[in-house]
């Protein structure tokens, strides 16, 4: 997923919400022990504040179950965020709704604030639609940059991009490419090496790696729960009784799957897990009663080891015992070792105890990429689906760029074919793909003008939702295949207004258009009373979700879905009133669009979809919709008509393109 970043935006002068991910572990005099995730979000902050930005910083720090606790608030890390910027950060503290007011009445441009502790609001954990709806209320444009959260549907991760538009930070963009070419083509033999305390948390996520990796590597307390699912005593260790079958059914899928599944062989155990304990290394099936596991043993850390040699690519996620206690830490150590040794093999590591252990032997700079997510990059890899990365707008250049000329009832047949071979003529680009839609009477006329041309297609202005019949006036779909036509607009507000086409007749013009091999330029709109009324995007839903009743067989893969549908978004509103949507109209209500055809069709499919713009659009301003992150392209009315405007327009949108893939 290559998703949107402030780089895609202006961001001058804007008001600009940056979720970073700055929970950082703070020793017990209050100082910051390590200060690695508040750097790695600097490179999205400087640009920001450098291309003056006023920008709120919001991040969680600990647990505090949205209450107001004092050891959980983010004073010390807005003292080392101002040190490392060399220029005051304010923190906002107290009620939210004040705490929003300071941040809009009294920062300016290239300036930083940072809100007290997110988490100290009841409505975060719950992802409050109220609170993310407070949040988005204080800004523009909301960039997340917690990878590290991404795996959490919170109100500042989550539901806030409901209300304003989304996109990635640096660090996101940039934990999302490394780690999605590690998830989508791994070089082989892959291995994974999952620690940690309970399998509970991470069990879905051993069931999805099953599919994608070669070995998989297990130890630290998750262990324990798998060697008593083969039988195996194990003392007073750290175990799940009630996960015992599931991990039993692993196993056996592992099997099945011909994944290597490695388990310790010995273990290091103790009286109690307590500094000044005896310990001992015995065989994992003989562990003594009243001792629990600690860490795994030296024949398991050579094993693994062994077995990680071979390896091309290496996942990382957990420690191998109780790493915080320095007489526990040897097996964790020795795969941290182990893995920066690994000269061969694409490495990635995440999770806190992982990383620290690699930062404590110096081996960070040996690791391909040491990523600021642990429970996110696990989720990821394995394939799972991240809420707060879904709701950020993405880059889709495979949907492609598309204008419609929609000539309504203009020219004759001798203007419309001169206009059509005029183009036909002077535009020999691919992008953006171009559609022309005449009136049903001169399709002929343009279809032969435009015959010989590979970039200029037909399309007609409407289609009967009858193949044929006693509907004096009516065009059947297969008449409009019969003289070439590729498209048809349904749907459209005048026909919707003028020929009296209701929600149960527009869906039947789609499935008749489909049937006949056409493809579908739905129209969809609001009006003015809509807007008055608070239910414009409730009405575009119920247009959208009534013209594509039944369509699950014939829009079944996300390639279908992009060949035989385009949404037009008009904004029915602003015809005849001399008003104009803005361009945040016009992102707001593509955006809910795309967010509507995600839960009628599969999240995939949805952003295959080409939706345009089918309101008041020339040369001049074409850019200002096509570059919005929801809109593929326009449906071009008056400005169509002519070769002198319609080809300026194209010519834009086709820089807008080349620029885009550059």
């Amino acid at each position: 997923m290559e998703i949107l970043t402030p780089r895609d935006f202006s961001v001058d002068g804007r008001r600009v919400l940056l979720r970073a991910d700055l929970n950082v572990p703070i020793s017990d005099d209050g100082s910051i022990a390590d200060d690695t995730r508040i750097r790695a979000v600097l490179p999205t902050l400087q640009y920001l504040m450098s291309h003056g930005a006023r920008v709120l910083v919001v991040s969680h720090l600990g647990r505090p179950g949205g209450e107001v606790v004092s050891r959980y608030s983010l004073r010390p890390i807005k003292q080392r965020l101002a040190s490392l910027l060399d220029q005051p950060v304010r923190l906002l503290d107290g009620p939210l709704t004040g705490a929003l007011s300071r941040f809009v009445n009294g920062t300016g441009p290239g300036e930083v604030a940072l809100l007290e502790n997110i988490r100290f609001q009841r409505g975060e954990r719950e992802n409050d639609p109220s609170l993310a709806r407070k949040l988005a209320s204080a800004v523009d444009l909301y960039v997340n940059d917690a990878f590290g959260a991404a795996h959490r549907a919170h109100a500042s991760t989550s539901a806030i991009a409901e209300f304003l538009p989304a996109v990635g930070g640096f660090l996101m963009e940039k934990e999302l490419r490394i780690l999605g070419r590690l998830r989508d083509d791994p070089k082989h033999p892959y291995a994974a090496v999952l620690g940690g305390a309970k399998i509970s948390d991470k069990l879905q996520v051993c069931r999805r790696l099953l599919d994608r990796v070669d070995s998989l590597i297990v130890g630290g307390g998750l262990a324990n729960t798998f060697l008593l699912a083969l039988g195996h005593s194990v003392g007073n260790s750290l175990v799940e009784q009630d996960m015992v079958s599931e991990v039993q059914e692993l196993i056996s899928a592992s099997r099945r799957s011909d994944v290597d599944l490695l388990m310790p062989l010995d273990v290091v155990v103790a009286r109690a897990l307590s500094p000044g304990a005896a310990s001992r290394v015995v065989s994992s099936s003989q562990i003594p009663d009243g001792w629990s596991i600690a860490d795994i043993g030296p024949r398991t850390v050579n094993r693994y080891a062994k077995a990680l040699q071979g390896s091309r690519t290496v996942f990382w996620n957990g420690p191998m015992g109780i790493f915080e206690m320095s007489r526990f830490a040897d097996g964790t150590e020795q795969i941290a070792r182990t893995v920066a040794q690994l000269e061969d093999a694409q490495t990635v590591v995440g999770g806190g105890e992982s990383t620290e252990a690699l930062k404590k032997l110096n081996l960070t700079s040996r690791i391909d990429h040491v990523s600021t997510g642990g429970g996110a990059a696990l989720e990821f890899l394995a394939g799972g689906d991240l809420p707060a990365v879904r709701v950020l707008h993405s880059k889709a250049p495979e949907r492609g760029l598309w204008v419609g000329g929609n000539w309504k009832m203009n020219k004759t047949a001798e203007s419309a074919h001169d206009l059509a071979a005029g183009l036909a003529e002077r535009w020999q680009k691919d992008e953006p793909e171009v559609v022309l839609f005449p009136a049903h009477p001169l399709l002929h006329q343009v279809g032969d003008a435009i015959g010989g041309s590979t970039t200029l297609h037909l399309g007609g202005q409407d289609c009967h939702w009858e193949e044929s019949g006693p509907f004096t006036g009516g065009t059947s779909g297969r008449m409009l295949r019969s003289v070439g036509a590729e498209y048809t607009l349904v749907g459209h507000s005048e026909c919707r207004r003028y020929g009296g086409d209701d929600d149960d007749r527009i869906n039947a013009k789609v499935h008749a258009a489909w049937d006949a091999g056409l493809s579908v330029v739905l129209c969809v709109g609001e009006q003015q009373s809509d807007r008055e009324k608070g239910r414009a995007h409730e009405r575009v839903s119920e247009q959208l979700r009534a013209a594509l009743r039944g369509c699950e067989d014939r829009l079944a893969s996300a390639e279908e879905s992009r060949i035989w549908l385009i949404v037009a978004y008009e904004p029915v509103w602003a015809i005849g009133t001399g008003e104009a949507a803005s361009a945040e109209d016009v992102q707001d209500m593509c955006s809910h669009l795309r967010d509507e055809l995600g839960s009628i069709l599969n999240g995939t499919s949805a952003q295959l979809v080409r939706i345009v713009y089918g309101g008041s659009v020339n040369a001049d301003n074409v850019d200002e919709f096509i570059s919005l992150a929801d809109v593929d392209g326009a449906l071009v009315g008056g400005a169509s008509l002519q070769v002198d405007s319609f080809l300026p327009l194209l010519e834009r949108v086709n820089e807008m393109a080349e620029d885009s893939e550059k």
